[in-house]
Order: structure tokens, then C-alpha cells, then sequence
């Protein structure tokens, strides 16, 4: 299994990488990165508070949805009208939210686990958690070094100017008929998502050290620059 995430550290390029962006999905890949990347190799994790992942999980799903070109995509009753798609807070609930289909299931309580805490105590590994609102950032200081002509030019994919133009709204299921939009929907909701889905469960058996997650999140907020270098002192 890890042998085949290995893949993220090509060897078949006739060109010397210097940067490997990936996402992970599970802890395996990161305590793989931990034990047997180069100490002179920097690992940047970007990172984000769990429950405002998962709102924007919602939102990209449920965008998602209003742009396929299924008539009922993953069995969800919606209706279009131009920019406008209108769902069913019922369905919403019921076949995208618990399910938990692509993003939204997929979140830190797979990646931050103890083992993955373990593995970074035991081989203290160069690296620096970043809060995500400052990617830019860091691509502009990697920029400055390595590709100096795009300072001040930072990639980015899956925005949300990329969703801007579906306009998402949910038709509440207390019988009123009253439709919101996705983002208010998701800002009245948003306090009971994390215990209402159990964002921080995992697989029994597995357990997550949620203290030292909770933590950590306090001391990368503590700076003033939101980015956290992993030390002795600060594991």
C-alpha cells in the first residue's frame, strides 16, 4: 500500500523536482514521509480547522451536484432555473451530508491520528504546519528561491470565484417551503455539524489524539504569521 503512494516521489523524471504537492488521505502516507524523507527536506502542511473543512466540502459537493448534467445526480431531486439550483434540505442531509461521499469524508481524524503523531515524535521531521488561508504566502516565499517569475503569482485550483456563478439554495424540510441560501443554511447549522456527523470519530479501534490536534491548532493560531515549525519543544 505505501509503496504505491511512493509515486509522489517520482524517480522516472529526467528533471530534478524540487516541490511535491500532494493531498493525503489516510495517516499511512504521512508517517511514510516522516521516517524516510530527507532531513533537509521541508514538509509544509497546510492546515484546517475540521468543521470549516467540512463546510466547504458541503459547498463543493452540493456545487458539484447542481452542475451535473444528471437530471437527479446521486439520487438528490434538485431543481434548476439559469444560475439558480434549488435542493431539498431533506435530501441534502439524508444522501449527501451522512453518507459523506468524496470530500466530505474525507478529513483530518483519517490523517491526524496518534500513529501520526507518533511517527512525528519519533523522527522529528523538518517541518512546518501553515494555516491554509496563508498558501499564498508560502508559495510566494518557495517562489522567491525557485521560481522567481512567479512571485506575487500563486496557483491556485477550486477556488471559490470557481463556484460563483451556481447560485445554491436549500428548501427547508419544516414544511414552510422557504429556501435559503447554501451559505446561510450552512452558517445557522454550522455549531451542530461537528457532533451532529461526528466529524472526529474514526474506525473502532482507531483513536485520535485529538488533544494534541487541539493543541496544535491553538499554538499555529498564537502566531502572529500562522505558521508553526515542529520541534522538540513544540511536540
Amino acid at each position: 500500500m505505501r509503496q504505491r503512494r511512493r509515486k509522489i516521489y517520482s524517480m522516472h523524471s529526467s528533471r530534478h523536482q524540487r516541490f511535491f504537492p500532494h493531498t493525503f488521505f489516510s495517516d499511512e502516507t504521512m508517517i511514510d514521509m516522516f521516517q524516510n524523507v530527507p532531513r533537509r527536506s521541508l514538509i509544509v502542511y497546510l492546515h484546517r480547522n475540521e468543521n470549516d473543512r467540512f463546510l466547504s466540502a458541503i459547498r463543493q459537493v452540493v456545487i458539484g451536484i447542481c452542475k451535473s448534467p444528471k437530471e437527479s445526480p446521486m439520487g438528490v431531486n434538485l431543481e434548476r432555473d439559469g444560475s439558480r439550483c434549488t435542493l431539498d434540505e431533506k435530501d441534502v442531509v439524508d444522501k449527501l451530508i451522512k453518507p459523506k461521499p468524496n470530500e466530505i469524508g474525507m478529513g483530518n481524524n483519517q490523517i491526524m491520528t496518534c500513529d501520526f503523531y507518533r511517527a512525528m515524535e519519533d523522527n522529528i521531521p523538518t517541518m512546518v504546519f501553515v494555516h491554509y488561508t496563508k498558501a499564498d504566502d508560502i508559495q510566494n516565499v518557495l517562489a522567491k528561491y525557485h521560481c522567481p517569475k512567479l512571485v506575487g503569482k500563486p496557483i491556485r485550483i477550486n477556488t471559490e470565484e470557481d463556484k460563483s456563478y451556481i447560485q445554491a439554495y436549500i428548501r427547508l424540510s419544516d414544511g414552510s417551503g422557504k429556501e435559503i441560501e447554501l451559505g446561510e443554511w450552512m452558517e445557522a447549522k454550522h455549531d451542530l455539524f461537528e457532533f451532529t456527523f461526528q466529524l472526529r470519530s474514526v474506525d473502532k479501534g482507531t483513536t485520535t489524539c485529538q488533544s494534541k490536534t487541539r493543541n496544535m491548532e491553538d499554538d499555529l493560531l498564537s502566531c502572529e504569521d500562522e505558521i508553526l515549525e515542529i520541534t522538540r519543544k513544540t511536540l
